[in-house]
């Protein structure tokens, strides 16, 4: 069970990573550059969302992923980025 401190830390290590922070080993042959990926659950810790609401947006293209061999969705670090940028854009 996670408490809510170690509920802010992960998204905080997220959104470092996603901002080009730390490097991240890599997850597989299907990922062509050195550019982080997220997988759908982290995507979902950023979004404060479910993982459910991140694969309809991936499937309505509201969010780009990459599809691994095994059907995973894996999103490119930019990707998300430019949704949260646009998204403080509207917020403010």
């Amino acid at each position: 069970m996670r408490t809510d401190g170690q509920g802010r830390r992960e998204r905080r290590d997220l959104i470092a990573l996603v901002q080009g922070g730390r490097p991240r080993k890599r997850l597989g042959p299907f990922q062509a550059s050195d550019e982080p990926v997220l997988r759908t659950g982290e995507v979902a810790v950023l979004f404060r969302v479910t993982s459910r609401a991140v694969r309809s947006w991936a499937d309505a293209g509201k969010l780009a992923c990459v599809r691994t061999p095994g059907g995973q969705r894996m999103f490119l670090a930019s990707s998300v980025r430019a949704v949260l940028d646009a998204m403080e854009k509207v917020e403010s």
